[in-house]
């Protein structure tokens, strides 16, 4: 059972960090198509 568990945690680590990522690079380019526009702006 515990074995069971171990690996149910890892795969949602692996899904977590996958979300992040994604999140991480549509971010990145909608800061770019922003900055071509020429619309600066900084978001903490």
């Amino acid at each position: 059972m515990f074995v069971v568990s171990y690996i149910f945690d890892i795969q949602m680590l692996v899904v977590y960090k996958s979300i992040c990522a994604k999140r991480k690079i549509i971010w990145r380019r909608l800061k770019n198509r922003l900055a071509e526009n020429g619309n600066s702006f900084s978001v903490e």
